[in-house]
């Protein structure tokens, strides 16, 4: 399974207590699963950036393959547990008109968002995706996305997600 995790599946403060047991879940499962994690530069840095906001246990063992994932050229993979990170860097560029378009289907366009839409979209343009978030706003911007560009990525949000591993 390809998937691209949102900053906020791992943030479990500020959020409703069924979606706080989530993340916690997650963040527990996460070595254990099959799957593979695409990141790309400008995700790593937020994932950096706000690592001290992630779950303990997994804040210290996600630091050390962030770090790693930030070392390693674009287009390789790192395993952790059963799981992978891919990194790889997304040549796309969202113009002006698109970012409008989506403005005006979804309540706002959040451009610290981008990083995690730029990469949905290019992987989804190939290859069936997941892209995992606890932002409504990303996953309108990412729905529209695949409506607009007929992507082959889906957009889940972190409950149906994680109720769906077991």
């Amino acid at each position: 399974m390809r998937v691209i995790f949102d900053t906020s599946a791992f943030i479990p403060e500020n959020k409703p207590e069924e979606e706080r047991t989530t993340i916690l879940k997650l963040t527990k499962l996460l070595p254990d699963l099959d799957i593979t994690i695409y990141v790309s530069k400008r995700i790593i840095k937020e994932y950096m950036s706000k690592l001290r906001l992630f779950p303990s246990r997994f804040r210290e063992y996600f630091r050390n393959i962030i770090f790693e994932a930030n070392r390693i050229k674009p287009c390789r993979e790192l395993a952790f547990g059963n799981s992978k990170i891919h990194r790889i860097e997304p040549k796309i560029n969202l113009d002006d008109k698109f970012r409008s378009i989506i403005e005006d289907r979804c309540r706002k366009y959040d451009r610290e968002d981008e990083k995690f839409l730029e990469l949905f979209i290019y992987l989804g343009k190939s290859e069936e995706v997941f892209l995992v978030t606890a932002s409504e706003d990303l996953a309108c911007m990412a729905k529209e996305a695949k409506k607009l560009l007929k992507l082959k990525g889906l957009v889940v949000d972190i409950y149906p997600f994680v109720i769906s591993l077991d």
